[in-house]
């Protein structure tokens, strides 16, 4: 329990000036550990899946349509999504 190894005398300061009850000073303490361990076990399985490092436009290579660039694509689909199209019309 690294968490409440680290941050005992923190939290029990604080539980001292606040008048904490026994109960609740351990419940903060406690919270506080879960809530790290769910960052830690978070972060473990991000690194596992191998995802890559950074995900941006410029990192990853986008195949492009002579004369556009990056911004240009990305701003005709943004316009795609956001006008949608013409409703057909039936003879």
């Amino acid at each position: 329990m690294p968490t409440i190894r680290n941050s005992f005398t923190d939290y029990a300061d604080r539980a001292g000036r606040e008048q904490m009850s026994y109960r609740g000073f351990l419940a903060e303490l406690l919270l506080a550990e879960c809530d790290d361990r769910a960052r830690r076990r978070s972060e473990r399985r991000i690194k596992a899946a191998k995802f890559p490092r950074e995900k941006s436009l410029r990192a990853q290579r986008i195949a492009r349509r002579p004369g556009h660039t990056p911004t240009a694509t990305c701003h005709d689909r943004h316009v795609d999504a956001v006008m949608p199209a013409r409703p057909r019309v039936r003879s």
